[in-house]
């Protein structure tokens, strides 16, 4: 399985921006490394204000009073709430599904927030602005990209204290940098592309301990045309595939040894959104309806799976595909034009949102949610979250469905505002 990760961003101001992360089995809506901000340069991302972390956790960023919030999803109770170590910055967090620690980071700065509250701030100089963080369950190793394309790695215990640390330069193999990567979780291995469009399996756990680059290039995805620019690249959920995105085409490859498996060529087809969520996806243009959206996944068999929706947007903020429950799930924010890609400050402003379930096998919209005004959301497979504009705190959890329950929190954040 891939990591269970999240990675929050927030504008601790009018907007937060960011995506979701999932849980075991079928119930798994996480990307190997899942992103709720500012899109780091090489690794899946997405929009969203939270993240689900599994059937039983949920993680929100609330500006309003500074905290970072752990939410127990079945009890729908505050379970730890953890000081910003950035308050008015622009932060992002880094977590894993143990919740021991997070990595919090803002433009220039990054810290180690405990379980209990305390905080490591700066354990390494990163000398330029962070432009990207990852982080392997597996191996509890810590990886951050500055602007330079510097890589620093940080080996954590269960605890979150530095045993090791390395800080390497911006080339991989002498020339080349990460444009894309993913962790693999059950191995801690990190496959990338480099900047030459090669794709390397890194042993992130030897590189670290050796303080040298140690990986092995999948050869066979090397020398193939289709495959000569990468733009993007994820593991599917069982870590038998690569889902690769070209200049060109999209592929199917083997994560063993990068073999060729499968393949669709793009043509004159525009990618609209690329998503590690649930079930690897890619939203595009279609070359045979131009009112729907063509969603491309990988099927458990690794062949490649086409299906066409019609929703009020080409551009959701998250989408979700759940191939068990043969349904995808997006929610967008709703503009006066509904073909307007939301900024990245739009996408968690508090504003109305539209949370849309389709079936895929043949496009039926199963249920459409109008949430809002002054709201943000995070999805789930059974269920969402909304988060509302509220200074003394108010989320409310809702099923999907034509009859929804609804199950509200109010008040959390009245003991920080009394220690202000």
């Amino acid at each position: 399985m891939k990591s269970r990760i999240i990675l929050l961003t927030s504008i601790l101001s009018a907007a937060l921006l960011g995506t979701s992360c999932g849980s075991d089995g079928h119930e798994k809506i996480a990307s190997s490394i899942v992103l709720v901000g500012d899109e780091p340069s090489f690794f899946s991302s997405g929009f969203t204000s939270g993240a689900r972390l599994n059937d039983d956790t949920t993680v929100l960023v609330d500006d309003s009073s500074n905290q970072i919030q752990v939410l127990d999803h079945k009890t729908f109770k505050i379970r730890n709430s953890l000081a910003n170590p950035f308050p008015g910055q622009n932060v992002s967090i880094v977590v894993d599904d143990k919740i021991n620690f997070m990595m919090v980071s803002s433009q220039s700065d990054f810290a180690i927030v405990k379980k209990n509250g305390d905080v490591l701030k700066n354990p390494v100089e990163i000398f330029s602005d962070i432009s990207a963080m990852g982080y392997s369950a597996a191996k509890n190793l810590l990886l951050i990209e500055n602007q330079d394309h510097e890589i620093t790695v940080l080996g954590l215990d269960e605890d979150g204290d530095v045993t090791q640390k390395w800080l390497a330069g911006p080339f991989i193999d002498g020339m080349h940098s990460i444009r894309s990567a993913s962790f693999a979780d059950s191995t801690g291995y990190l496959f990338a592309v480099l900047t030459n469009g090669k794709v390397i399996k890194v042993d992130l756990a030897e590189s670290l301990s050796l303080k040298k680059w140690k990986y092995e290039t999948l050869v066979k995805l090397q020398n193939v045309e289709m495959a000569a620019v990468i733009n993007w690249m994820t593991l599917t959920e069982d870590e038998k595939y690569l889902f690769v995105e070209s200049e060109t085409h999209l592929i199917v490859a083997s994560a063993l040894d990068g073999e060729l498996l499968s393949n669709i060529p793009l043509g004159s087809q525009s990618v609209l959104r690329r998503s590690a969520q649930g079930t690897p996806h890619i939203g595009m243009t279609s070359d045979q309806n131009e009112g729907a959206l063509k969603v491309v996944y990988i099927d458990k068999d690794g062949t490649f799976r086409e299906r066409h929706i019609l929703s009020r947007s080409k551009h959701p903020e998250v989408s979700i595909v759940d191939v068990e429950k043969n349904q995808i799930i997006l929610s967008f924010r709703e503009t006066d034009e509904y073909e307007d890609y939301p900024s990245k400050q739009d996408s968690n402003d508090f504003a109305k949102r539209t949370i849309e379930r389709i079936r895929l096998s043949d496009g039926r919209n199963l249920d459409r949610t109008e949430i809002g005004p002054q709201s943000r959301v995070i999805l789930g497979p059974k269920d969402f979250i909304v988060q509302f504009a509220s200074l003394l705190g108010h989320l409310e959890k809702r099923n999907y469905g034509k009859k929804p329950q609804t199950v509200t929190l109010k008040g959390f954040n009245l003991q920080h505002l009394r220690k202000k």
